[in-house]
């Protein structure tokens, strides 16, 4: 199947276009690629959607979010939806699979288990985990079969039911392993499984916002709670607040732009939600302690 822009802006946002590669599927919710040339012209792109990479050969450096990760042979990567990916360095040798699969469609597989989604990628923010040879390959097996089956051009009234199995089975397996890790790790359990739902409401919101840089009380009224009892939730969830939540997703998009955009500080206070320029200088300059200007020059 011949990969095209449709489907490259379904993951990703980025100046690259007209990218051609092979892929194994691709819907309106999910994606399957091992295809290696997507990595290396994507240099720099926000991801749209939620992804699970496996490495089973070689490795890739890479800058997630401006911070520099290693992923290597045995390890899977996990990143929710725009996160942003730059500065990729690949080892000559190196192999993937990954799928990447939208919000609705993650609810969807996982269900009640999507808290351990919500544990290990906002509470915990892991990245890379440590997967024994035989498990990786294990869940290639699910993933390639659910690829197969969707590939196979069967007529079946329960073609989406059979889709959606095979790859919940494989996503199941990553969380059963996601879930022996988080065992060691000191993450509060809350017993009122409707504020673990409200959280990740509010982070999807937060995350699909183009314009995030909006207040608390713009949030919780969405979501039909008081700004107090969403902060409160936050805070209990993941150690801060929702006003400090926004904060940290309105700097990271104003660090993309400035690095990896040649809009005018003017065109990105606009982009961004600041109701005019001096504004935005005055809100970067709190942050950073430098006026966006110079923000530009430090990070590029």
């Amino acid at each position: 199947m011949e990969y095209n822009n449709q489907y490259l802006d379904r993951i990703a946002i980025t100046e690259v276009k007209d990218v051609e590669v092979d892929i194994d599927y691709a819907d309106n919710d999910i994606i399957i690629l091992d295809n290696i040339k997507l990595v290396t012209e994507l240099s720099l792109t926000k991801i749209q959607m939620n992804m699970l990479a496996f490495c089973y050969k070689g490795k890739v450096q890479m800058k997630m979010n401006n911070e520099m990760i290693t992923l290597n042979a045995n390890q899977i990567l996990i990143s929710p939806s725009h996160t942003f990916f730059s500065d990729f360095m690949l080892s000559p040798d190196f192999e993937f699979k990954v799928i990447f699969i939208s919000n609705r469609m993650l609810n969807q597989i996982l269900c009640e288990k999507m808290n351990v989604w919500t544990d290990l990628v906002y509470h915990l923010r892991v990245n890379v985990i440590n997967i024994d040879p035989q498990r990786l390959k294990f869940l290639l097996t699910l993933a390639d079969a659910a690829k197969l089956w969707i590939n196979s051009n069967e007529i079946n009234c329960f073609q989406d039911e059979i889709k959606q199995s095979l790859l919940r089975a494989c996503i199941l397996g990553f969380c059963g392993i996601v879930q022996t890790y988080l065992q060691d790790k000191p993450i509060e359990k809350i017993s009122i499984q409707s504020q673990e739902v409200i959280f990740q409401k509010f982070l999807e919101m937060l995350q699909n916002n183009k314009i995030k840089h909006k207040t608390v009380d713009f949030y919780s009224n969405n979501l039909c709670i008081s700004p107090k009892y969403l902060s409160t939730i936050c805070k209990k969830l993941s150690g801060k607040t929702a006003g400090e939540w926004i904060c940290e997703y309105v700097l990271q998009d104003i660090q993309f732009y400035l690095k990896q955009t040649d809009y005018s500080i003017k065109e990105i206070s606009i982009i961004l939600g600041f109701p005019n320029s001096s504004f935005f200088g005055k809100y970067v300059k709190k942050h950073f302690n430098m006026t966006p200007k110079q923000l530009r020059v430090e990070i590029r």
